[in-house]
């Protein structure tokens, strides 16, 4: 694990909405949008356990693709160990909303918030900073679909977002509130991508740490990013510390310069 699993954030950190808020008649609604989130959560620990990575690669909307990639794949080398505990937290809350959910009628009716809920009745997932970003990375990788490559850039995957895929682990949502629970995703992936590659660097030296301090970050449609060459750097030289091995995928394109006998 990487030292980011201290800090300690709770699974509504994600609503994008403020659950204080939402009372009386948004407060079914609301819970709605959390059991989504916890739902989708749950999905997580299924994709570690098969090793299926992909499932972790997100469209974030800023330049940091390659820092996910890093990150997930430090993370699944440790991440078995601690997979149950992770399955039994949202399998409990699970269970909890559910029961809740049956009773919610007098609770709408006495004007208690979401936040109030959440926290009375232990329906909240406390999360380690690295959990948090896993679930992030499911739930945006979870909402794109993969088109055919652009004519203008054949080499590059076309990747497109599908926010109303997310439905599909709790329909009873409104488009907004997907739309809107997309951006925020987004926002906090780019935070936490910021973060680790910042992390990252400080152990690398202090021209690394300088190169993706505050000095150097960029602010793009309300998106963190650093620059795309020390970021690069960092990651490499953090994954060839690590161990992590670089896959290249190549493919020809033309039948010429004999590339059959290319060694």
């Amino acid at each position: 694990m990487t030292s980011s699993v201290m800090p300690i954030n709770f699974l509504s950190k994600l609503l994008p909405f403020d659950p204080k808020t939402k009372r009386n008649g948004e407060l079914e609604v609301a819970l709605n949008g959390y059991k989504l989130i916890l739902n989708a959560a749950a999905m997580v620990s299924p994709a570690l356990r098969n090793g299926d990575l992909e499932k972790f690669d997100p469209i974030g909307g800023e330049n940091s693709c390659q820092t996910r990639a890093v990150k997930i794949a430090m993370l699944f080398r440790t991440y078995r160990e601690v997979i149950a505990s992770f399955e039994k937290k949202i399998a409990f809350a699970q269970e909890k909303v559910l029961k809740t959910s049956l009773s919610l009628k007098p609770l709408m009716r006495s004007g208690i918030s979401l936040q109030t809920l959440l926290e009375e009745q232990g329906l909240d997932v406390a999360l380690s900073a690295d959990e948090l970003f896993l679930v992030m990375s499911f739930m945006l990788s979870y909402a794109k679909t993969v088109k055919e490559p652009k004519p203008s850039s054949p080499l590059l995957r076309n990747d497109a977002s599908v926010p109303n895929m997310l439905k599909d682990f709790g329909g009873d949502v409104s488009s907004a509130f997907i739309a809107n629970l997309v951006k925020k995703l987004r926002f906090l992936l780019s935070q936490a991508s910021v973060s680790f590659v910042r992390e990252q660097a400080k152990s690398l030296g202090s021209r690394f740490e300088k190169m993706c301090s505050e000095d150097f970050t960029v602010t793009y449609k309300n998106l963190l990013s650093l620059p795309t060459f020390w970021t690069y750097k960092t990651l490499l030289s953090a994954a060839q510390n690590m161990g992590i091995p670089l896959v290249f995928s190549a493919r020809f394109l033309a039948r010429d310069m004999e590339y059959n006998h290319c060694c």
